[in-house]
């Protein structure tokens, strides 16, 4: 399963869960709906050699 990437500034950031796949059309993936996109925003600038993340229990942590 391929997991959806984010770019935050120069960063290409790996989402591993705390996200849904939105459809622009039908049978078509478009970009990934972050949830609380803030703050993984906050969580990825303060973890910079992190490259990917995952929200667990409403909150983001640094998977790898």
């Amino acid at each position: 399963m391929a997991y959806p990437t984010i770019k935050l500034g120069d960063r290409h950031i790996i989402v591993v869960s705390g996200f849904k796949a939105a459809t622009d059309a039908p049978g078509r993936a478009g970009d990934p709906v972050i949830t609380d996109e803030a703050t993984l925003k906050a969580v990825a600038a303060a973890n910079k050699e992190a490259v990917a993340f995952g929200y667990v229990h409403g909150k983001w942590f640094p998977a790898a």
